[in-house]
């Protein structure tokens, strides 16, 4: 980065907040993503996944929703 500073190019950062929620039709399904995903077996851990995600998971209209806040950032440089 230094280098390019001395020749007068210089990056222009912009951030861009955005969110990637994913929905699911109701918990059993969100338990069955979510152990498939992670390679969870056993009513033990679906019994603590499902805990988990009627905790944090959010409701609007039929859906539950797993809120995904993210962040990008676009860089170019400049002469």
């Amino acid at each position: 980065m230094e280098g390019l500073a001395r020749l007068g190019v210089r990056p222009t950062v912009t951030l861009i907040d955005y969110r990637s929620d994913q929905p699911f039709t109701d918990l059993a399904e969100a338990c069955d993503f979510w152990m498939e995903y992670m390679g969870l077996e056993g009513e033990p851990a679906r019994a603590f996944l499902r805990d988990f995600l009627a905790a944090r998971l959010v409701r609007e209209g039929e859906e539950w929703i797993a809120p995904y806040a993210k962040r990008a950032a676009v860089i170019w440089w400049r002469r």
